[in-house]
C-alpha cells in the first residue's frame, strides 16, 4: 500500500495543530514537516518548536525534512521534540554515514533527500537507509511544476536501494504524477498543494482527497520498478 504524508507546509499556519487533527481523522500517513534555514533554500519555514507542539496532538509519525546548512545540529533538538524520522539533503552532508549513525543514536530514524540537479548516484553511501525521499521540484517553495525526469530518477534510486528502503517522492504529487511515480518504483508521497491542501480544509475534504489519491494507483504496484 502507497503511504501519503500531508505537508503542513501546505497547511493553514494560523491554525496548525487544528489542522493536524483533521487530517489525523482522515487518515494520513504521517505528517511531512519542512524545516528552512533560509540559507540552504531562499525560504523560511517550519521549526524544532512546532514539532514539539504537534507531538502531543496526533500518534502517526512526524516526518522532519531538514533543508538547512547544518543538519547534525538539529538531530539532538529533533530527538527531544518527538521526531519519528529525519530526512538530511545529500547535498548538505560532507559525511553522511556519520550523521546517519547519529540520528540512529538519538532514535528516529533516518532519511537522505536529493535534489533534483544531484546525481542519484551521490546517495550510493546511505542507499540502505530507511527512506530515501527524491525531489520532484527544487527545494523550498510549494506550487512548483514537477520535473518531468523524475520517474527516471525514482527508478534508479529503487536500483540502488534495498528492498527495505522507503522511497517518497515530494514536489506536485497529484492524481497525474503519482502513478508514474509509483510505477518506477515510489512508494511513499508528500501530499501538498496539488492533491491534499486543494479545497476545503477539514476531515472530510481530507478524507475524500486521500480516497482520490489512493483511487489513482489502482493496478500500480508501488515500491517495485515496472
Amino acid at each position: 500500500m502507497a503511504e501519503f504524508s500531508a505537508s503542513l507546509m501546505c497547511a493553514h499556519l494560523d491554525r496548525l495543530g487544528e489542522e493536524v487533527v483533521a487530517l489525523d481523522r482522515a487518515g494520513v500517513d504521517s505528517f511531512h514537516i519542512d524545516v528552512m534555514d533560509g540559507h540552504f533554500v531562499p525560504n523560511l519555514a517550519l521549526t524544532t518548536d512546532i514539532v514539539a507542539a504537534l507531538r502531543p496532538l496526533t500518534a502517526r509519525p512526524l516526518h522532519v525534512h531538514l533543508m538547512v546548512e547544518d543538519p547534525a545540529s538539529y538531530v539532538e533538538p529533533m530527538a527531544t521534540a518527538g521526531c519519528d524520522v529525519f530526512i538530511f539533503h545529500i547535498e548538505a552532508s560532507p559525511y553522511p554515514r556519520r550523521l546517519a549513525g547519529q540520528i540512529a543514536k538519538s532514535g528516529m530514524r533516518a532519511g537522505v533527500a536529493i535534489n533534483p540537479a544531484t546525481p542519484v548516484a551521490a546517495i550510493e553511501s546511505v542507499a540502505d537507509l530507511p527512506f530515501v525521499q527524491i525531489m520532484s521540484v527544487e527545494p523550498g517553495f510549494a506550487g512548483q511544476a514537477w520535473i518531468e525526469n523524475s520517474p527516471a530518477r525514482v527508478r534508479a534510486a529503487r536500483d540502488l536501494c534495498g528492498p527495505e528502503t522507503t522511497i517518497l517522492v515530494d514536489g506536485h504529487i497529484d492524481r497525474t504524477t503519482t502513478p508514474q511515480l509509483a510505477a518506477a518504483g515510489a512508494d511513499a508521497f508528500v501530499c501538498g498543494t496539488s492533491s491534499l491542501f486543494n479545497g476545503q480544509h477539514d476531515a472530510e475534504a481530507y478524507a475524500d482527497s486521500l480516497a482520490a489519491m489512493h483511487a489513482c494507483l489502482d493496478g500500480v504496484t508501488t515500491g517495485q520498478v515496472a
